[in-house]
């Protein structure tokens, strides 16, 4: 089954502890068709540039964030999704606060879409400087509360592949699919936007979908890093040495580019409304 492997990176699992390593049986007993994951990095490790949180349908491995370990929170605390992952007690303090019934899930939404974007670190990393981590301020207004729940959901949607916007990458000449490709960081191209490695080109690669980032863990150029003839990374067993041979990926490649550009669209929504939680009274 699909497990998250790394930001907007999935791959394939056998679920069964002969083979697996950290299974999580909790983690697992959770897991349905609805269930949602927001992952952090630690909650004692600050946060770097790019979102702070990302969402996946796929169960999460714990080093899914940015490389390294970090915190998962489900957004339901039973397979059935009854029972939404929100503290009761905060739940009651926000509908006493805006005057009407704010659910659990709510509370977890507005969680992802303050935090599941760029926008979070930009508006308080400069006070708080390398130490910033996550932390979960609410606004007055209620209506700032309902715009940060939907893009939440919207985020959800992004996580499943819902509604993706274009990003506007195409690929012009296909990458040579009998083997895998060399791939290095100057395989893009700025001046013309365009990435080209193993004999193919993609163009409309803009700056701000390659420079993308989780944590300081770059996304676009570690995703396909991992699927070059040159994967890198740390290795457990020989059963690590079992990777594909040849290229398949370009149709993945580009949804990876419009799931950025999806996020991106996103952190835009969000930057006016942490603005006005920040703004001086």
């Amino acid at each position: 089954m699909e497990y998250a492997h790394r930001p907007l990176s999935i791959r394939w699992a056998i679920p069964d502890n002969r083979v697996d390593d950290m299974m999580r049986p909790d983690l697992w007993a959770r897991h349905s068709s609805r269930q949602v994951y927001l992952v952090t990095a630690k909650l004692t490790e600050a946060a770097g540039d790019g979102p702070t949180a990302v969402l996946y349908v796929q169960i999460p491995d714990k080093d899914c964030h940015h490389g390294r370990a970090g915190t998962v929170f489900p957004l339901w605390r039973d397979k059935d999704a009854t029972d939404a992952n929100a503290d009761e007690a905060t739940v009651n303090w926000l509908s006493e606060k805006h005057g009407q019934r704010v659910s659990g899930e709510e509370v977890w939404h507005y969680c992802a879409g303050l935090l599941g974007t760029e926008a979070y670190p930009e508006r308080w990393a400069d006070p708080m400087g390398d130490t910033l981590k996550p932390h979960i301020p609410f606004p007055d207004p209620h209506e700032d509360f309902k715009a940060l729940v939907a893009i939440g959901l919207r985020l959800v949607e992004i996580a499943k592949g819902i509604n993706l916007d274009k990003s506007g990458v195409q690929c012009t000449v296909a990458v040579d699919p009998s083997k895998l490709p060399d791939f290095t960081d100057s395989c893009h191209h700025s001046d013309d936007n365009a990435l080209r490695f193993g004999g193919g080109e993609f163009t409309g690669v803009t700056s701000d979908i390659w420079k993308h980032q989780v944590s300081g863990y770059r996304t676009l150029p570690r995703w396909i890093k991992t699927r070059s003839s040159t994967p890198g990374g740390r290795k457990s067993s020989p059963l690590d040495d079992i990777q594909p041979i040849t290229w398949d990926f370009t149709s993945d490649l580009i949804e990876v580019c419009n799931k950025i550009a999806s996020l991106n669209h996103a952190a835009d929504r969000a930057r006016p409304v942490l603005t006005r939680m920040t703004a001086p009274e």
